[in-house]
Formats: structure tokens, C-alpha cells, sequence
């Protein structure tokens, strides 16, 4: 068996181990991991995606870079019958039946929380808000989250 995982980035600590996390898992299991970075390109990841679906993988793994970016090549693997499985972040909603799973946190709820632990220890006041990489799924959803809490608290 072997199993594509389509990385966002290869220079992101996080996304550097857990990639590697992920492929030792799988070897320990004598499955084939073909990781394949983006290395934060959308049209690299799309790209990759699609050579993973070339090669005829048995699953796909793919932690897109946005919501909307790799949508196409997502379809496309699940059209030729592979099995797509997101982890570490989605695409937007309206795609969800493209994969069969999500593996990951609720980033909404990351973002609740951050905003409630706002409201029950500061001030009434301005707050900047730093979201990360622009258009990616956790910090969009973070901020949903954060400003629902934070803004009805006033």
C-alpha cells in the first residue's frame, strides 16, 4: 500500500515534523508514504496532488495551504477513486464531500477560547489580531471564533 501526503510547507516546523511523524507511521506499518511539499505554493500543491494521483496512490493525505486552492485536485482524486483524507487543516466547507475525514482541531473553538480567556482578563479596548499565513484554514477559522467571543463580549 501507498499512501501520498501532500504537504503546505517544508520550511514550517510544525508541518516539517509532523510530516515526518506521519511517514514513520506509516512505514511502521509497512505502508509506503510518497510526501511530496508545496513548499507554500498553491499551484505546486495542486500540481503535486495531481502526480500523486499519477502514480496511483491508495490514499491521499493533504493538509491544504487555503480553503479554496486545491479543491480542484482534491475532486480530482476522489473522482478516480482515491480516498482523500485531510489533516491539520480543511478546505472550505462547501467541499467537504470531497474527503472522508478531517484529523485535526477545531480551530473555531481554539479561537473561542482564545477570545473568551481575552474577555474574562483584559480591558475593554482595541485588540490587534495576528492570523498567520494569509488565507490558511486554521487562522480564518481562529478568527471566526475569536471574533464571535470578543466582539458580542463588546
Amino acid at each position: 500500500m501507498r499512501v501520498g501526503i501532500s504537504s503546505p510547507e517544508a520550511n514550517n516546523p510544525f508541518h516539517v515534523a509532523l510530516s515526518r511523524s506521519i511517514a514513520a507511521t506509516l512505514r511502521e506499518r509497512q505502508i509506503e508514504p510518497l510526501l511530496l511539499s508545496a513548499d507554500a505554493d498553491v499551484a505546486a500543491q495542486v500540481n503535486n496532488i495531481g502526480d500523486l494521483i499519477s502514480s496511483k496512490v491508495d490514499a491521499l493525505l493533504v493538509a491544504p495551504l487555503n480553503e479554496e486552492g486545491a479543491a480542484s485536485a482534491v475532486q480530482r482524486a476522489r473522482a478516480a477513486g482515491i480516498p482523500v483524507f485531510m489533516y491539520a487543516r480543511t478546505l472550505n466547507a462547501k467541499y467537504q464531500d470531497s474527503w472522508l475525514t478531517f484529523i485535526g482541531m477545531d480551530a473555531v473553538k481554539v479561537g473561542e477560547d482564545k477570545g473568551r480567556w481575552l474577555v474574562d482578563n483584559g480591558k475593554p479596548g482595541k485588540v490587534a489580531l495576528l492570523t498567520g499565513p494569509a488565507g490558511a484554514a486554521p487562522m480564518l477559522e481562529q478568527e471566526r471564533g475569536f471574533r464571535r467571543v470578543v466582539e458580542a463580549a463588546g
